[in-house]
C-alpha cells in the first residue's frame, strides 16, 4: 500500500478516501447507540384489526392520567364496524410487547366510556415525548446507506422509539395475525407510574 501511496498518490487518495468516508459515516450512524441511554418508559399503542364481522367500535384514550376506552355497538348505531383497536404495550427494557385485556361490557347505540381496569393502578402520560426524551415515529422506511449499492433500508411499519438519533425498533405483541393492519397504529402513552 505504501507503494501505491509513493508510486501514484492520486489514485490512493481516490481508493483510500471513499473507504474512510464510509467508516465515518457508518460511524456517525452507530455512534448513539452507544451515547444515548436507553428507553426507560413503556409506550402503549393501538393498531386496527379487520373483520367484516364486528360490531363494536372503540376508542382509547388519556383523560387525567388514566387510560379510558370509547365503545358502541356500531350495528345498532345503524351501521358495521370493519375495524377493531388493539390496544397493546411495549416494554423497551424486555423488547417485547403484549396486548392489554380490555373487557367491554355489552355494548349500545350510543357510547359508553370506561377506564381501562387492567391498566386502572397505572399512571399514564399522554404528551409525544416520554420523560426520557424519547418519542414514538411510525416513519415507514427504516435507515440505510451507500444510496442503494450498499446496505440498503427497508420498508417497515412497526414504529420506534428514538432519540438524538438512537432507534428502537417497537415489536409487536407476537400472536398479532394477518387481519391487523400495522400502518394504522397510534401512540397513546407513555406509562410513568
Amino acid at each position: 500500500m505504501l507503494k501505491l501511496v509513493k508510486k501514484d498518490p492520486v489514485l490512493a487518495t481516490g481508493i483510500i478516501l471513499p473507504v474512510v468516508l464510509v467508516l465515518l459515516f457508518w460511524l456517525f450512524a452507530e455512534l448513539p447507540k452507544y451515547f444515548v441511554e436507553p428507553p426507560k418508559y413503556k409506550a402503549i399503542l393501538t393498531l386496527d384489526q379487520h373483520n367484516p364481522s364486528f360490531v363494536e367500535e372503540a376508542q382509547f384514550f388519556v383523560v387525567d392520567g388514566k387510560l379510558r376506552v370509547k365503545y358502541r355497538d356500531a350495528s345498532l348505531a345503524g351501521g358495521t364496524s370493519y375495524y377493531r383497536q388493539v390496544i397493546y404495550m411495549y416494554d423497551p427494557a424486555t423488547d417485547s410487547s403484549e396486548i392489554i385485556d380490555v373487557q367491554l361490557p355489552n355494548a349500545e347505540k350510543e357510547w359508553k366510556e370506561i377506564e381501562v381496569s387492567a391498566m386502572e393502578d397505572k399512571k399514564i402520560d399522554s404528551s409525544t415525548t416520554a420523560p426520557d426524551g424519547y418519542k414514538v415515529n411510525f416513519s415507514e422506511y427504516r435507515g440505510g446507506f451507500g444510496l442503494g449499492l450498499l446496505f440498503t433500508g427497508s420498508y417497515d411499519n412497526s414504529g420506534s422509539l428514538e432519540k438524538n438519533g438512537r432507534s428502537v425498533i417497537i415489536k409487536t405483541p407476537g400472536n398479532v395475525g394477518k387481519n391487523y393492519y400495522l400502518y394504522n397504529q397510534k401512540f397513546i402513552g407513555w406509562v410513568i407510574e
